[in-house]
């Protein structure tokens, strides 16, 4: 029998992957754009990462304006972990410029039992039904 999860993740909207970019590539968009030479903006990229990793080595939580917030945690058995909450402003200004392709984007706003319904409707899925209540 198969899962609400399995038909969310097949028929749920989710972003197009795309090829991951790499520091090198960050730093050249940031020379296009400030002037700086290749040198200057793989050092300022470079004094960002030690001034946060050095404040969550201390416990503390940053704050960068128009990015979000960055905090160590750590998990019951030890392990730590790095949270990112992103502002709220980014999100909306992402939401608004994005230009990836969204894969299932007609079903965006349903339900999880929208998603189940249309498992359920679909040929391929007839011997594998998932039940409605």
């Amino acid at each position: 029998m198969a899962t609400k999860i399995e038909a969310m993740v097949k028929y749920g909207p989710r972003i197009a992957p795309g090829r991951p970019v790499s520091t090198s590539q960050l730093i050249d968009l940031m020379v296009r754009n400030t002037g700086q030479s290749k040198g200057e903006c793989k050092q300022a990229f470079t004094n960002v990462l030690e001034a946060l990793t050095f404040y969550l080595y201390e416990g503390r939580s940053i704050h960068i304006d128009d990015w979000g917030s960055f905090a160590s945690k750590i998990v019951l058995d030890g392990r730590f972990r790095v949270n990112f909450q992103e502002d709220p402003d980014l999100v909306e200004d992402v939401r608004k410029n994005f230009t990836c392709v969204i894969e299932n984007s007609e079903n965006i706003g349903k339900t999880m039992a929208d998603l189940v319904a249309i498992w359920n409707a679909d040929p391929a899925n007839d011997d594998d039904q998932i039940p409605t209540s």
